[in-house]
């Protein structure tokens, strides 16, 4: 089967991959839109998981066949894995990338990344991520479709794709090399979702010479490991294609992941969506009847109930979005913090350290104004996961080639104020006197 897509043309599935397509698991990702409600603020952000799931898949595939239309990878993995029927496993490791990668944001909540802050606890105390969502419903309803078509003779488990899309097992042997294209800095998710966001909204800033990036694969040694561990990284002569996919991601998050009104629209589809769940929480991945209840939740449904009369009545964030009058920012203000300076400690340390003193808090309780305070925070580029720059079959770090990289190696907070309209000339008055 082939699929028209606006970002590479045709996208081609084989039987296996078109009966998941086809699960009503996976059919549920046409309801579940990839920005939540930004298209209140760019009309065009109704994109939605499912196309994004076929791009990273198709995105994933063009990377991984370049990576072995080189010959000095293919040298390189004969000597670490033999030669005997290295072409028939990096064939089953080929489809075994294009399912993970199509099944990476299964187990996404309604209205994206607003609802993980409603993800139940696990027995550990952390919360659940989406990612155990869906690790959980591939195990769950993919194991028998996995089995029926017999894998195309590749015999590939739920296991093999799991660990890929972050699973409790880490990627053994061959699949070590190819978990960077499902999960890292240069993987084929954020390659996506750049490209595929910037064209529905109408913007520029995503936008970034993908097919360098792509034809710029290469394997070299890990400069920190043992001999016999390389890495996946990017030609030393395009390197500075790898500085612009850090600079259209820096870009897209202040330009629109943090726009203001998008992200007063996050918090008030969190309140509505805890509002109307059971416990204000979602169904823990720990059973069948739990993801079945789960699956049937999507940005349709909640839209649907926000609308509803007695919850447009009962709770102000349903009348919100229903009505369209969100909360007014009425101060913003941008912190960095460099990441990996022992002096200042982690960025969480950081983030605790400014939410002390803050005049403006001050200002609002005094005048008794309700306020909700934001913090939007990212890493454009985590020094834990680095760009590798590979040159003559050794790597070094983006950071270390690049002033640019090196600078955008920090957490970055939008700290923001909201208030609802009806206070807005009251809190400006407090604030600026």
């Amino acid at each position: 089967m082939e699929i028209r897509d606006p970002i590479y043309g045709f996208i081609y599935v084989n039987p296996l991959e078109k009966k998941i397509i086809d699960h009503y698991a996976f059919q549920r990702l046409r309801r579940i839109r990839q920005l939540g409600l930004a298209s209140l603020v760019y009309p065009g952000a109704n994109n939605t998981r499912f196309e994004h799931s076929l791009g990273v898949m198709e995105l994933a595939t063009r990377m991984f066949d370049s990576i072995l239309s080189k010959g000095d990878n293919k040298i390189i993995l004969k000597d670490l894995y033999g030669d005997d029927s290295l072409d028939n496993r990096l064939k089953k490791v080929r489809q075994t990338i294009r399912l993970a990668a199509l099944l990476h944001d299964i187990g996404h909540t309604p209205f994206s990344h607003s609802g993980e802050a409603l993800m139940p606890k696990k027995k550990d105390g952390k919360s659940f991520k989406h990612e155990d969502y869906s690790v959980a419903i591939v195990k769950e309803f993919f194991t028998d479709c996995l089995n029926d078509e017999k894998n195309n003779g590749y015999e590939i488990t739920t296991d093999d794709i799991t660990s890929l899309i972050g699973g409790d097992k880490s990627p053994r042997g061959i699949y070590f090399f190819f978990k960077p294209l499902i999960s890292s800095q240069l993987d084929a998710d954020r390659g996506d979702y750049l490209l595929r966001d910037s064209y529905h909204l109408g913007v520029k800033y995503g936008e970034y010479d993908y097919q360098r990036i792509v034809n710029s694969l290469t394997l070299a040694r890990d400069p920190e490991g043992e001999e016999d561990k390389f890495v996946l990284g990017i030609e030393n002569d395009s390197w500075n294609t790898a500085e612009s996919l850090l600079i259209a991601r820096y870009q897209m998050y202040i330009q629109v992941y943090f726009h203001k009104t998008r992200r007063a629209y996050d918090y008030h589809v969190t309140q509505a969506m805890k509002y109307l769940l059971k416990d204000g929480l979602f169904p823990s991945p720990d059973n069948r009847e739990n993801l079945e209840h789960y699956l049937s939740l999507d940005d349709f449904y909640f839209i649907n109930k926000f609308r509803e009369h007695d919850n447009i009545k009962n709770n102000e964030h349903c009348k919100a979005i229903a009505e369209r009058n969100h909360l007014r920012q009425i101060f913003c203000e941008h912190l960095n913090q460099e990441i990996g300076e022992p002096k200042q400690g982690s960025s969480e340390d950081f983030i605790k350290s400014i939410s002390g003193e803050f005049i403006q808090r001050q200002k609002l309780e005094e005048c008794k104004i309700p306020y909700y305070e934001d913090l939007a925070k990212n890493e454009w580029y985590k020094g834990k996961e680095e760009i590798w720059i590979c040159d003559k079959g050794k790597a070094k770090p983006l950071s270390e080639t690049t002033a640019l990289a090196k600078t955008l190696k920090m957490i970055a907070i939008v700290r923001r104020l909201y208030v609802k309209k009806e206070f807005r000339k009251k809190a400006e008055q407090a604030l600026s006197s």
